[in-house]
């Protein structure tokens, strides 16, 4: 009987053992899986899953960012829900990106897809999503500095700011 008491507390012990392992792979994989990027090498697009939101405070500042040194901005209409954006115009004083983030209480939050873009002026792009908009959302075009390796990382492709020190960026909905 003792031996038998002895065999279920180590079966016990191996399922406790996996289960905290394979949560702990889980959740390691999870985060993992959230700073990674999808890029399409045709057109250099990619899309990512979450941006760290501590960053972001209530005002929509961001803590760090890239000092923009010319001419940034971006130009985005009220767009149809769906999985692409049209940009209407967008000016990059370095290679960057337009990531679009959705609303997290009045200030960006998840990134649902980015597009890099050469410096200059770029006129009708479009940002391809990882998850689609939704109608009556909120939604944010903001630009991101590339650091130069050409895969979007919202850790390391800091936003750019603009003279004020905030993000340069702009709010449209999804009809």
């Amino acid at each position: 009987m003792e031996t038998m008491s002895s065999n279920r507390k180590a079966f016990l012990s191996f399922l406790v053992g996996l289960l905290i392992g394979g949560g702990g792979a889980w959740l390691w994989l999870d985060r993992a899986s959230t700073a990674s990027v999808a890029t399409n090498t045709k057109d250099q697009s990619a899309s990512v899953g979450d941006l760290d939101t501590a960053a972001l405070s209530a005002d929509g500042t961001v803590a760090t960012g890239v000092a923009a040194t010319g001419e940034a901005g971006v130009d985005v209409g009220d767009q149809s829900a769906g999985t692409t954006i049209v940009l209407k115009s967008v000016t990059l004083p370095q290679t960057g990106w337009v990531a679009i983030h959705e609303d997290n209480s009045g200030v960006p939050g998840n990134i649902l897809g980015a597009q890099r873009l050469d410096a200059g002026t770029t006129n009708l792009g479009n940002v391809t999503l990882l998850r689609g908009t939704t109608a009556g959302g909120t939604y944010y075009a903001m630009l991101h500095a590339d650091n130069g390796d050409g895969a979007f990382d919202p850790h390391v492709d800091l936003p750019m700011l603009g003279a004020d020190g905030k993000p340069v960026m702009m709010v449209f909905k999804a009809n």
